[in-house]
């Protein structure tokens, strides 16, 4: 059986759902039993530190390698952005990601009736802490499995890269 999994806010000792009914309709589907709840914090939104190393270490790696391997020219860091996305995303996170944009309803024209939802895109924008880290340990894994040389490898995050880069 299929576990649920809900978000929900605490705000001031108090429990808010995004999606209540939502929520509701899931419990009331459970066929009789005994079930266990679990709680567990989510982390926070990626810091900003977080999303500039991606791009001032791995993605800049990821680039001189692309560009390296003949197999692409003139590459954008956007392009590179999409490639490590495609490949290196968590699928925990992709996920959660495609969960979110399966569920939302888009918007209703209320004349017509026509449906608009935008088309699915992988982001970064949604991720945690932890997702980001996990995000980086996957660029650097996948690029020692595919484009490493002997001493190239991405290094772990430095905090303080840009000020040295400015130096």
């Amino acid at each position: 059986m299929p576990s649920i999994e809900s978000y929900f806010l605490m705000r001031s000792g108090k429990v808010s759902y995004p999606d209540k009914d939502k929520f509701a309709r899931l419990i009331a589907e459970l066929p009789d039993g005994q079930y266990m709840t679990e709680i567990e914090p989510v982390g926070r939104k990626r810091t900003i530190k977080q999303n500039n190393s991606f791009w001032g270490i791995p993605y800049a790696y990821y680039k001189r390698a692309l560009l390296e391997s003949g197999n692409y020219k003139d590459i954008s860091d956007d392009q590179v952005h999409q490639f490590c996305m495609h490949h290196c995303l968590p699928a925990d996170y992709k996920e959660r990601i495609r969960r979110e944009y399966d569920e939302d309803p888009g918007m209703v024209d209320i004349k017509t009736g026509e449906v608009f939802k935008s088309a699915f895109r992988l982001t970064t924008t949604k991720m945690t802490t932890v997702d980001g880290m996990h995000y980086y340990e996957n660029m650097q894994a996948f690029y020692d499995e595919w484009f490493a040389g002997d001493n190239d490898h991405i290094p772990d995050p430095d905090p303080d890269w840009k000020k040295k880069e400015k130096a």
